[in-house]
């Protein structure tokens, strides 16, 4: 390879069916020898063996160009190794690459898994078989993440999920004491790590009969089977109807296979991530957990995170994320390469939306305490983020928070317990005579999108609340943009 300067950039691999003609493998000029193979697997072994919290025995081996080796991804299970070669230079040599796994790791036996639909758009065909010694029955590797049964030669992938392992554990962790869906489990990863971290009921979704034949046997494994409900359904039509008979979840977790094989088809799949999100969300309760991923490299992480906030619009919620996660650091990504990053996902709690609203006041004193939560200082008012808030007085104005529009005359008045005032609706409330004594009407509003909007009468003095605008205890005008929480425990769960 030369620039256009006749200037050397290294040696690559030439395809002209493919639609990336050539990759650079090395900046001197190399030569795919065995030789080669060896010093690049010796490599890959090092790198993984000084990784932190990783098994060098049960992991990615070889991760394509983030190795040096383009289109080659060696997958290990102690002793066996599954191969997969999805560029043609390297197909071409995948006997000179198997030679080269046993003669490093003295490997039992390598299998070849070449089924990926990405070797016809190179131009090669289909093909999986034995490249070295003969097919091991079905075997179990154990992880912190569980236990799992590997079918080299029929399984799905080449085995199991390993740039999960890490994901299964954290979700595990989160699990405690809580009912967890589990949408799209293929071999039931994260239903048996939830089990395993105390979830008091799991059910487990997938479309494949054999891949849930596979999560039933590593649950039973596991010791947890019995806490484990197996439904072989379509995700989005098992959603929908659960949706619809009102079933609720502490802990849902989507990890959906690749919607998208190419950029084509990207606005079907995000399409199909805002249906399993907006659906997942409406069965969650205040405080319960959503784990969602994306292994599509093709929905960049922009269009993701866009996704997910487009069904929390729809669907009237409020999201925290608590945590982001990737593919297991076996998959090395390469900053210049982003398709080497090709997992990303995120761990968000469902929140209580609130507002809470001020009418005349006056300084100091404390804010009543509601029929939840024990009221606290009014001055630990926070303001911040999104949305906007204006009001003159008893002339009302406009609230505005994630969305939502509700609007206010005068005082507002306490709603009744159980009194409907949807959050899609733009209600009035009426004039209500001012407290005793000069002190300051509260509405504390709890939006929880299981009741829709309930509220807290609060009645109490207040001190300034920071940088508000001009304040009068007369008209009372405020002006602010931000939405408002009460960290004090005045409202929310």
């Amino acid at each position: 390879m030369k620039d256009f300067k006749d200037r050397p950039l290294g040696t690559g691999i030439y395809n002209p069916q493919s639609q990336i003609t050539v990759r650079r493998f090395s900046r001197h000029k190399e030569e795919l020898s065995q030789e080669f193979f060896v010093r690049r697997l010796r490599r890959a072994s090092r790198r993984r063996e000084g990784m932190a919290g990783l098994d060098p025995e049960l992991c990615r081996l070889v991760w394509s160009e983030s190795d040096g080796l383009p289109g080659v991804v060696i997958d290990r299970y102690g002793p066996h190794f599954v191969l997969q070669t999805l560029t043609l230079a390297m197909d071409m040599r995948r006997e000179l690459i198997a030679a080269a796994i046993v003669e490093v790791f003295g490997a039992e036996s390598v299998t070849e898994r070449n089924e990926s639909p990405i070797r016809i758009a190179e131009g090669m065909e289909l093909r999986t078989g034995m490249l070295h010694g003969e097919a091991p029955a079905p075997f179990r590797v154990s992880s912190d993440a569980g236990t799992f049964l590997i079918d080299t030669t029929g399984g799905q992938k080449t085995g199991i999920y390993l740039d999960q392992l890490d994901n299964y554990r954290d979700a595990g962790s989160r699990a405690s004491g809580k009912r967890v869906l589990d949408c799209f489990c293929n071999q039931g990863g994260f239903a048996i790590a939830c089990a395993l971290g105390g979830a008091t009921e799991v059910t487990a979704v997938d479309v494949s009969e054999s891949a849930l034949a596979a999560a039933k046997a590593n649950a039973e494994a596991a010791g947890v089977a019995d806490r484990i409900t197996f439904v072989c359904a379509n995700v989005f039509d098992y959603l929908k109807e659960q949706e619809a008979a009102g079933a609720a979840w502490d802990y849902i977790i989507l990890d959906p296979p690749s919607f998208t094989r190419n950029r084509k088809s990207v606005g079907d799949a995000l399409r199909g991530y805002k249906e399993i999100h907006l659906r997942a969300l409406k069965m969650l309760p205040a405080g319960g957990l959503l784990s969602t991923y994306c292994c599509s490299h093709h929905v960049s992480t922009g269009d993701f995170r866009e996704i997910i906030l487009e069904a929390t619009v729809d669907a009237k919620k409020t999201l925290c994320q608590l945590a982001t996660h990737s593919q297991r650091v076996d998959h090395p990504v390469l900053p210049a390469l982003p398709e080497s990053e090709y997992l990303r996902g995120y761990t968000y709690e469902l929140m209580a939306a609130f507002g809470v609203f001020r009418t005349k006041g006056v300084e100091g004193g404390r804010s009543g305490g509601g029929d939840r939560g024990t009221g606290g200082p009014a001055d630990e008012a926070t303001w911040g983020g999104l949305g906007r808030k204006e009001w003159k007085g008893g002339r009302g104005g406009d609230v505005r928070f994630f969305g939502r529009r509700l609007t206010c005359s005068g005082i507002c008045r306490q709603l009744k317990a159980g009194e409907d005032a949807s959050a899609t609706q733009t209600r009035r409330f009426k004039l209500q005579p001012p407290p005793a004594e000069g002190g300051v009407q509260w509405a504390a509003f709890d939006m929880d999108g299981a009741s829709g909007l309930r509220s807290r009468g609060l009645t109490g003095c207040q001190t300034s609340l920071g940088k508000m605008g001009k304040r009068d205890s007369d008209a009372c005008v405020h002006r602010k943009t931000g939405f408002f929480r009460f960290p004090g425990g005045l409202v929310g769960r």
